[in-house]
């Protein structure tokens, strides 16, 4: 798993550092911090929305939710 993490986490930040410079000669500073904001508004609530809260939870009972399929 953090194999993958490391892998996703280097390839968007070379993928970013790519066409960023792109970005701001068609839409500007303003308007390539807005698109990366409108991304990560998006994304939170993506996060907010379909990931599971697992505050105030041992590891025994998220296991156990989990193998049930019981995500919430």
């Amino acid at each position: 798993g953090m194999g993958v993490s490391v892998l996703l986490g280097w390839s968007t930040n070379a993928v970013i550092g790519q066409v960023f410079p792109t970005m701001v000669s068609y839409l500007h500073i303003t308007g390539t911090y807005a698109t990366f904001f409108v991304i990560n508004a998006v994304m939170s609530y993506l996060t907010w929305r379909f990931l599971p809260n697992t505050s105030g939870r041992s590891l025994e009972e998220l296991e156990e939710s989990f193998s049930r399929g019981d995500f919430r």
